[in-house]
């Protein structure tokens, strides 16, 4: 059993967003709460295309 790789909770986070985000197929919401410490991801979906709305 890979026993090691359940241990390795950065990986394991990594691997869940790689699916959640490439397996959308009519849409998706990503919601990225107004911090700075996420302005860098916010500035950088927005780079990439990802359209921002808010409520």
């Amino acid at each position: 059993m890979f026993y090691k790789e359940y241990n390795n909770h950065e990986l394991i986070m990594e691997n869940i967003y790689r699916v959640l985000l490439t397996r959308s197929r009519k849409g998706m919401i990503l919601y990225i709460p107004q911090s700075g410490v996420l302005d860098e991801i916010y500035d950088f979906c927005k780079k990439i295309g990802i359209i921002a709305f808010s409520y």
